[in-house]
């Protein structure tokens, strides 16, 4: 996924374990596993840059196909924008 806003972000990614699959291992950076609901928080989530999140499972039975799509959510946003004409101090 890639965050297009403004300043960083908090982003949560839920996805759930298809019907007839079981979970089988995390890749890259882990989440938590809730029954059949994944989860993963991205933090501070810089504007533009792509972020892969992902995970293994196997059939439970021969013939199974999966398509799949992830939700995500802006928990929260850092601006990091100056105001017109203003300054930011960071000698403090």
């Amino acid at each position: 996924m890639t965050y297009s806003g403004s300043g960083t972000a908090d982003i949560q990614i839920t996805d759930i374990i298809p019907d007839k699959t079981e979970f089988v291992r995390f890749i890259g950076e882990a989440g938590s596993l809730n029954n059949r609901l994944i989860q993963w928080t991205l933090s501070k989530l810089i504007p533009n840059q792509p972020k892969t999140v992902s995970f293994e499972i196997t059939p439970l039975e021969n013939d199974i196909w999966v398509s799949n799509i992830a939700e995500g959510k802006i928990l929260s946003i850092t601006s990091t924008k100056v105001p017109s004409g203003g300054f930011i101090d960071i000698s403090s």
